[in-house]
């Protein structure tokens, strides 16, 4: 994000910056808007000359001109792959033409990746990469051979947006390849197969995306799919909404689908389906990061933070969030935080906010992530259990009753050996919480 002034207006990109990404100083990299972007990138990750030339091909097949598909080195470890608009293209219009190269061609999403989105930059190229050193060169479009002429950067030219779009609307996509036919329906209430077999629910605001998944992937289940049919009916689903108010990655929103449908798997019609994000498991490798915490506070932050990570795919909150969950205040949540990040525990990313002048106003909160410093805490020999389940809606109210019931049931009687005598005592009081909530109203048993 741009830097701002002492008034916090941004910082203009200007041609000392250029110059300066091209001198290896730093590098510049860009972000799609939520609505367009002026070019797309198949962001390779993997040195692999022929599958860049195949990809190329098959943007050649798709009626693009191969002088207007530019290749570059990404300077790591693979290479993008571009083509450029005279105007933004909405995004859906780009993901179309991905989708169209990437999952109709044969490629795999893992490898060839979508870029920019609104959440993730892509580098310009004319860089000096800043982990290898080596510089990202424009490659000769049939060799993948490096360019290193100036006078190819003069000639480098965007396709007329209307003939961009022309031909990704000429675009039919293939279906998902699996056959109706192939699979054996149970369902006990046949009239909802037909018309209706598609009449998912629409995203119409943000932060839902994974909610509707998950109702969409249990009415399949009830209507007798079998896991693979579910994973291609929810990412077929996906490509249909407003990408605008999706912000998790593809990456993400993928491998939700191959969850989801795993569970749905394991369900026959009608049983009950996680309400809210599905099950958050912690396993002996995560205890192992919470017990980095050298007191209670810091291990009921790391949990949070460890419970987030599973169950929404990343850890953004803010510090009064935080501090409620784990019952304190959010100064000693700001102090835990930062001893945490200091002892390289946590890492912290920092939120960012823009002036309304510019961009209109916005902030985000902090993500926080693992550290490189995580010390070897956990001695396998005193698990009870080797992982504990999340099995109910999320409630960040109940957080600490979830931390006393996952430090009983992993550890059990070794519980005081890591955590100590007091803060035992402590977890016992909270299952007694518990307990007594449990139990009802009026019910003095």
């Amino acid at each position: 994000m741009p830097k701002s002034r002492a008034d916090g207006v941004p910082q203009a990109l200007n041609m000392k910056k250029i110059l300066g990404h091209m001198a290896g100083y730093f590098n510049i990299g860009v972000f799609a808007s939520a609505k367009a972007a002026k070019f797309i990138c198949f962001d390779i990750d993997l040195m692999d000359k022929e599958l860049v030339l195949r990809l190329i091909d098959r943007l050649v097949e798709l009626g693009f001109p191969r002088d207007r598909i530019y290749p570059s080195i990404s300077g790591g470890k693979g290479y993008h792959v571009e083509i450029f608009s005279d105007s933004p293209v909405a995004n859906n219009i780009l993901f179309k033409l991905y989708r169209a190269v990437v999952d109709d061609g044969g490629f795999d999403r893992h490898k060839v990746e979508f870029r920019p989105t609104e959440g993730q930059a892509i580098k310009l190229p004319l860089s000096r990469h800043y982990k290898t050193g080596n510089m990202c060169w424009y490659c000769d479009n049939e060799t993948l051979e490096p360019v290193e002429a100036q006078e190819y950067v003069f000639q480098i030219k965007p396709m007329k947006r209307e003939k961009f779009c022309r031909l990704v609307a000429a675009i039919k996509l293939k279906s998902n390849g699996i056959s109706m036919k192939n699979y054996r329906v149970r369902t006990r209430e046949p009239e909802v197969l037909g018309a209706d077999i598609d009449n998912a629910p629409t995203i119409r605001e943000p932060h839902t995306r994974h909610d509707l998944m998950l109702k969409y992937g249990r009415w399949l289940r009830g209507c007798g799919f079998e896991p693979p049919e579910i994973y291609h009916r929810l990412m077929d689903w996906v490509d249909r909404q407003d990408r605008r108010l999706i912000s998790s990655t593809d990456k993400e929103v993928e491998e939700d689908a191959r969850q989801i449908a795993e569970w749905m798997g394991k369900l026959p019609p009608g049983d009950k389906v996680f309400r809210r994000y599905g099950m958050g498991r912690i396993n002996s490798a995560d205890l192992n990061y919470i017990l980095n915490g050298k007191n209670k506070t810091e291990r009921r932050i790391l949990f949070r933070s460890v419970l987030a990570q599973k169950i929404f795919g990343k850890d953004q909150a803010s510090q009064r969030l935080i501090a409620d969950s784990v019952g304190v205040t959010a100064q000693s949540v700001k102090e835990r935080i930062a001893a945490l990040h200091d002892r390289g525990v946590v890492t912290k990313i920092s939120g960012v906010s823009g002036p309304r002048a510019v961009f209109g106003f916005f902030s985000t909160p902090n993500t926080y992530v693992s550290g490189d410093s995580v010390e070897k805490v956990l001695e396998e020999k005193d698990l009870v259990a080797t992982s504990w389940d999340l099995t109910e809606k999320l409630e960040w109210r109940h957080l600490l009753w979830y931390y006393a019931g996952m430090m009983t049931e992993m550890l059990g009687p070794n519980m005081k050996k890591y955590i100590g005598a007091a803060e035992t005592k402590d977890v016992q009081r909270l299952l007694a919480e518990v307990m007594d909530d449990s139990s009802g109203d009026g019910d003095d048993g």
